[in-house]
C-alpha cells in the first residue's frame, strides 16, 4: 500500500471526533487522579507540591473545556457536511458540487 493511500487519522470528521472523545476521556481520568494527589499532598503538608497540583488541575480544567469546544466544532461541521453534500436538491447544482469536492479534499466529506 502506497503511503499516500494509506488512511491517516483525520482524514474523516468520524475519526476526528473517536480521537477528541478518547482525549477527553483521558483527561478526566487524569484529573481524576491529580485530585487525588492533590488530597494526598494537603495531608501530607506538601505545600509546594500541592500548588503544583492544583496548577495542573487549572490547566486540565482548561484543556477540557478545549476539547469539548472542538467536539462542539466537530458536531456542528458533521451536520453541515451531511446538509451540503446529502441534499438532494443541491446534488444537481455545480456550486454545490463543487463544495462537496472541496469539503473532501480538505478532510471533511
Amino acid at each position: 500500500m502506497d503511503c499516500q493511500n494509506r488512511p491517516q487519522p483525520f482524514d474523516t470528521i468520524e475519526s476526528t471526533q473517536e480521537f477528541t472523545a478518547l482525549l477527553h476521556q483521558s483527561i478526566c481520568q487524569t484529573l481524576g487522579d491529580i485530585e487525588e494527589e492533590l488530597c494526598a499532598a494537603l495531608a501530607g503538608q506538601a505545600p509546594r507540591r500541592a500548588e503544583a497540583l492544583e496548577l495542573t488541575i487549572f490547566k486540565l480544567k482548561q484543556l477540557r473545556s478545549h476539547v469539548a469546544k472542538a467536539e462542539e466544532l466537530l458536531k456542528d461541521l458533521r451536520t453541515l457536511r451531511d446538509l451540503l453534500c446529502k441534499d438532494p436538491k443541491a446534488a444537481n447544482s455545480a456550486p454545490q458540487t463543487e463544495l462537496a469536492e472541496s469539503l473532501e479534499t480538505i478532510g471533511i466529506g
